[in-house]
């Protein structure tokens, strides 16, 4: 494998890499942002309560 190749490889690799890091960061940020959205109000009782 000559080395021309291998970084391109490389290149790729960690282009897709960053790719799904941010889809996974995307994914659990929809995903907190609506069990927040569902349970907002919950929370917001249970802090009055608290405090």
């Amino acid at each position: 494998m000559d080395t021309r190749l291998k970084n391109k490889v490389l290149r790729i690799c960690s282009t897709c890499s960053l790719i799904a890091a941010a889809v996974g960061i995307v994914c659990i940020g929809a995903y907190v942002w609506s069990w927040v959205d569902t349970n907002l109000m919950d929370t917001i009782k249970l802090l009055r309560k608290l405090f």
